[in-house]
């Protein structure tokens, strides 16, 4: 995989987590008091108020460290593949946190899921391979030594620079 199509991948899955926790991962069913004593209680069936700030925070990190791996060699990318992994894990914890409390939402699910599969794409290309693929576009031919021109002396061109002369019309 090429650096670049690596870290498009890798903020996909930052777009996808960011996505994810902005969703309603809590449902609330009864009235509840979330406020002090003399506040009115919820109404039931109040939304839980949006998604998570832990969750949002997670996929920003995630997106910051995605970018910064297009600008590391190996050793520096294994180090922020650990690091994207640990927050894939984060975010898959937080998630499964959410989902097993009371009146989960299905997106809370959801975002578990989508942790572990960022988890497991950071995993992929952090350690996939010790050399990005570099592309095959415009890489030139190696040429050979008996292929070489014999006249092609860089001395004798800039012998003629320096004369005023015209280098290509020596040979």
């Amino acid at each position: 995989m090429t650096r670049g199509r690596s870290v498009l991948l890798l903020l996909a899955a930052a777009g996808i987590l960011w996505f994810v926790s902005t969703r309603e991962l809590v449902t609330m069913t009864g009235a509840v008091n979330t406020g002090p004593a003399g506040v009115a209680d919820a109404a039931p069936g109040a939304s839980g108020g949006g998604g998570s700030p832990v969750l949002t925070a997670q996929a920003a990190a995630f997106a910051v460290t995605a970018l910064l791996l297009a600008m590391l060699g190996t050793a520096g990318r294994r180090i922020t593949g650990v690091l994207m992994v640990l927050l894939g894990f984060g975010y898959f914890g937080t998630g499964l946190g959410i989902a097993l409390g009371q009146d989960a939402s299905p997106w809370a699910w959801i975002a578990a899921a989508a942790g572990l599969a960022a988890a497991a794409a950071a995993g992929l290309v952090g350690f996939g391979r010790s050399q990005w693929r570099t592309s095959q576009k415009f890489e030139r031919a190696d040429i050979a030594e008996g292929d070489a021109d014999p006249d092609d002396d860089p001395a004798a061109a800039w012998d003629a620079l320096s004369r005023g002369e015209d280098p290509d019309d020596i040979r």
